[in-house]
């Protein structure tokens, strides 16, 4: 006979309310099963589980997450839905989560499905009040700076037999970090924003003008073309950098919303990351 997940998940329960150790739990799995044994990252998991009132052996369904401050808003499933799109984002998403958003303003990024159509006005005939995200900043984006290089550290080292139980512990991780967690991230989040927002377009023009202009001037004097490209974030696109633009006869390449793959200096971090 050939034991699945849940056959093990109910072994492991046996041996929770048997009280047993997570190690003594180990040790008799590997006694009678050997080489199939779950692992410890399984048992010490599936024991936070069942310390939490967890009674369901099968395995969760994926869902959307929403967070606050102070911790989850609301999960929401996929279902059979293997990816997120703007469809399933407006017509199963939002609206399950929309009455929780209230008087809430929505934070999410640039990422297709989110600036879709679709999706903005979905959210305008739902009065949400959203908080725009500059493109390009992983540093001004929670789940970058916060949630998942926390989790990371939390899971590093653990191995995991199917990719359903490494899901489940990411899950169990971000449900356990305590509120006073998630308040350090937001107060540190608004303290990047306001940094950002001190480090205005100021200092992006003297970066122009000590770095482009020599270079173009160079190019243009030895009879090579010449043309500026740079993404859309706030400070490249404000009236103060365009009207710089156009007093100094900068030839630029229009950049297309969200696309990274159009960028050259994603390519070049993208092989400099390579070992």
């Amino acid at each position: 006979m050939e034991l699945n997940r849940e056959h093990f998940r109910s072994i492991i329960y046996y041996n929770f309310q048997r009280q047993l150790s997570q190690q003594e739990c180990l040790t008799k799995l590997l006694s009678v099963f050997g080489n199939e044994a779950r692992h410890q990252s399984t048992i010490s998991r599936w024991y936070g589980e069942f310390k939490r009132g967890r009674v369901s052996l099968s395995d969760d369904p994926r869902v959307a997450t929403f967070v606050s401050k102070a911790g989850h808003i609301a999960k929401i499933p996929l279902n059979e839905q293997r990816t997120v799109t703007a469809d399933w984002y407006t017509t199963i998403c939002l609206p399950k989560v929309i009455i929780e958003l209230r008087k809430i303003i929505l934070h999410q990024d640039n990422a297709s499905p989110y600036t879709a159509q679709k999706t903005r006005q979905y959210l305008t005939e739902e009065n949400v009040e959203l908080l725009e995200h500059p493109p390009y900043s992983p540093d001004l984006s929670p789940n970058d700076f916060f949630t998942f290089p926390k989790i990371k550290n939390r899971l590093r080292g653990q191995r995991f037999q199917s990719p359903e139980e490494a899901v489940d512990a990411f899950k169990n991780a971000v449900l356990d970090l305590p509120a006073n967690e998630w308040n350090k991230c937001f107060l540190n989040w608004f303290e990047r924003m306001q940094m950002c927002i001190n480090r205005h377009t100021n200092k992006y023009l003297s970066i122009l003008e000590e770095s482009l202009l020599p270079v173009m001037e160079e190019c243009l004097t030895s009879g090579q073309d010449f043309v500026f490209q740079q993404d859309g974030a706030a400070c490249h696109t404000s009236k103060k950098v365009i009207k710089w633009m156009e007093e100094n006869n900068v030839p630029l390449l229009k950049w297309v919303s969200s696309s990274p793959d159009l960028s050259p200096i994603e390519t070049l971090w993208h092989e400099m990351k390579k070992p």
